[in-house]
């Protein structure tokens, strides 16, 4: 004979520990078999209380000791991931009018407001340690011959930016 769930208004049939499937599921994920809603998603307060949890304070940066998605801090917010530096300057200094936030510090980690800046996209590529940064700033050939005007050969129709020394190509000839 099959037997109805013991939590009250539920009809469902009973799996184990006298709760249907749902309940059971609840139990076993939260530890309450009544569990509705979890904490982290009620509102941004507790969004806010939850997010000082996983700061680490110290002399230099506030470090983020939560989840990261390549180096940088990120956590839920009502169902939504977001990083975590850019919730820590919205909520400390407000809006960001600038499409990225550069790290002055150069710690992705860091979510400290006064070690972030405003940029545009293209300044905070610039400002960036990428390896097409490093080449970018390059201002000779590795035989020490002046990349400019006159000395380089840009191949425009490259799926990638590429330059390359004609001094060097005519050695090589």
């Amino acid at each position: 004979m099959q037997t109805q769930c013991s939590i009250p208004d539920c009809s469902a049939i009973v799996i184990a520990r006298g709760w249907c499937s749902k309940h059971w599921q609840r139990w076993r994920s939260n530890g309450d078999p009544e569990f509705t809603q979890h904490p982290r998603r009620l509102n941004d307060a507790s969004a806010a209380e939850r997010f000082w949890n996983y700061v680490q304070k110290t002399e230099a940066c506030w470090l983020w000791i939560g989840g990261k998605r390549k180096g940088y801090g990120v956590f839920r917010v009502n169902g939504r991931t977001v990083t975590a530096y850019r919730f820590a300057y919205e909520l400390l200094v407000g809006p960001i009018e600038a499409e990225s936030l550069d790290h002055l510090c150069r710690n992705r980690a860091c979510v400290n407001p006064d070690h972030l800046e405003p940029v545009s996209l293209i300044e905070n590529s610039r400002r960036g340690e990428g390896i097409h940064i490093q080449n970018a700033r390059k201002t000779h050939c590795p035989q020490g011959h002046p990349y400019d005007l006159l000395n380089t050969y840009y191949w425009p129709n490259a799926p990638t930016a590429y330059r390359a020394c004609r001094a060097c190509k005519r050695l090589r000839r």
